[in-house]
């Protein structure tokens, strides 16, 4: 798996998912609403703190929903993306998940320089749950508010983009694969903003 932005997806990765899996993104829609909200959102700031620091937390995290057919943690600052990870039919519980793909957007992600501790407090994590691909044929008809893009080339290598990636239709031309042959998937998403509060400083 190549990280973020450069995933590696199997073809599997284009079969049906299960029902369940397809039901993740109005799992979170209530947690976001609801009372553990607040708990989630501590914890994912404190691991992402030990992360950057050396001193990760071992204690578990909270129970959350079910990961979905995909999840993807971006990190933004100020507007502008610092790091993304993530992939489809992740396996494990999902605070595991979140940990090691919060990880892999804070520290491997090669297209940008790893955010600072000073930047964290600043920053914005998104989580993403993805449902499962499926063939668009015209990027333009793609709804870029609630839906990434996966540009799948004849050589295997595929790269996803979630919603928080994308900026235009015109960017995503832009970043579209020049050569070879490409196959372009689309698949909604449910994108989860979280700031942490100044209270939380």
């Amino acid at each position: 798996m190549k990280i973020r932005g450069w995933i590696m997806l199997l073809a599997a990765v284009m079969l049906a998912a299960p029902a369940a899996a397809e039901d993740a993104p109005s799992e979170w829609k209530r947690l976001e609403g609801g009372a553990a909200f607040k708990g989630f959102r501590c914890w994912l700031y404190e691991a992402a703190e030990g992360i950057i620091s050396g001193n990760v937390p071992m204690y578990a995290g909270p129970e959350l929903p079910p990961a979905g057919s995909g999840l993807f943690v971006t990190l933004r600052l100020r507007g502008r993306v610092r790091g993304c990870y993530g992939s489809f039919y992740p396996s494990g519980s999902t605070d595991k998940v979140i940990r090691e793909y919060l990880h892999g957007a804070l520290r491997c992600d090669p297209r940008y320089e790893p955010l600072k501790l000073e930047e964290l407090s600043d920053s914005e994590i998104i989580i993403t749950v993805a449902e499962s691909p499926v063939p668009v044929r015209d990027i333009s008809s793609v709804n870029i508010k609630t839906s990434g893009v996966v540009f799948q080339e004849a050589s295997g290598i595929s790269t996803v983009y979630v919603p928080a990636e994308i900026k235009t239709h015109e960017y995503l031309e832009k970043i579209s694969p020049r050569t070879g042959a490409c196959s372009i998937y689309t698949f909604r998403a449910f994108t989860l903003i979280i700031k942490k509060r100044k209270e939380e400083l």
